[in-house]
């Protein structure tokens, strides 16, 4: 079983989450590249908390509507950056759309190597520090260090939500965590599960590594 965290090159994200909760490998998806993928979680994301109004739970149509269309390019396999240009170009239209962000870095963390890896957090980081007390900035700088050193990301995290305990991104992000099989914990999941649940009814989780 590989692990979370690792040196070489990154692990693929083990399923996606559908609404009714049926786990569906991106093992056996493979003719579908990661923008497609991407496109297929970010509509759950958007149908699955129909009754959710912050951003923090759902991404907007017209976002979606984007990620369909980038869904159609085709891209080689083993190239990375025709993977992350389009959400790459996503991310720069919306500055300052948490969920962009994520799906950002879920593309570099299924697709990059241990370097690219790397620069995921130094650019997070930098990020951070140019938006001093941004709890946004602040949670994806933190989430950035997941599969590279994903127990500093559970401290970083979890420090936010002591003063932000209804900060829904990092209840998600924990209970993902806690889920995989290198960090699971079930007691801490179900816990981080139930109180996503309840501040993004109907919402959906992936299921990592």
């Amino acid at each position: 079983v590989q692990s979370w965290d690792r040196g070489g090159s990154s692990p693929e994200f083990s399923a996606i989450p559908s609404v009714v909760d049926i786990m569906v490998s991106f093992r056996e998806v493979r003719s579908m590249n990661l923008l497609a993928s991407i496109a297929v979680y970010a509509f759950l994301l958007c149908f699955s908390a129909q009754g959710a109004r912050s951003a923090e739970c759902t991404l907007s149509p017209d976002i979606r509507g984007e990620l369909a269309k980038t869904s159609n390019a085709v891209a080689v396999p083993s190239d990375f950056d025709s993977h992350i240009a389009p959400l790459l170009a996503l991310r720069q239209r919306h500055p300052d759309d948490l969920l962009v962000h994520e799906l950002y870095q879920d593309a570099v963390q299924g697709y990059g190597i241990e370097g690219h890896l790397r620069q995921l957090t130094e650019e997070y980081q930098v990020l951070s520090m140019q938006h001093p007390d941004d709890l946004m900035y602040d949670y994806l700088y933190a989430r950035s260090l997941m599969g590279r050193n994903t127990p500093a990301a559970i401290r970083e995290i979890a420090k936010l939500l002591e003063s932000h305990p209804d900060f829904a991104p990092g209840h998600r992000a924990l209970a993902e965590i806690y889920s995989a099989a290198a960090f699971r914990n079930d007691d801490k999941g179900k816990a981080e599960r139930e109180h996503f649940l309840s501040l993004c009814p109907g919402s959906i989780l992936q299921q990592r590594p």
